[in-house]
């Protein structure tokens, strides 16, 4: 059972299992404030150098193997993190705040033609 191509039953069932370690992550406001203002390079370090241990159990909940069987290989982990970073069910629980790049004080190129006029 795994959490990308998990149905029905099966779905919840790894939602409810994931939910501990998500908590736990969604605690830290350091971290939570990295995904919130897209800073996901820091984030990513954050958690794993802060969680790997809710990391590794949110790995093992996802490939459906049981913690104590689940050895990630190193270069495993930054695809892992990738594809549920990634994943839309995932970033529904962490919503990114969209910033508006308009400028409150019009465009340089504004400024510049109302100066010359």
């Amino acid at each position: 059972m795994r959490f990308y191509d998990a149905t029905d039953e099966e779905a919840f069932e790894i939602w409810a299992e994931l939910m501990d370690p998500i908590e736990e992550m969604a605690q830290d406001q350091e971290l939570v404030l990295c995904l919130k203002n897209r800073r996901f390079m820091k984030a990513v370090k954050f958690a794993l150098k802060r969680h790997a241990k809710k990391l590794r159990e949110i790995f093992a909940i996802c490939e459906g193997v049981p913690l104590a069987e689940y050895h990630p290989k190193p270069a495993d982990i930054p695809t892992m993190l990738i594809k549920l970073v990634n994943h839309p069910d995932f970033q529904a629980l962490f919503p990114v705040q969209i910033q508006n790049t308009a400028s409150p004080f019009g465009s340089a190129m504004e400024s510049t033609e109302d100066s010359e006029n």
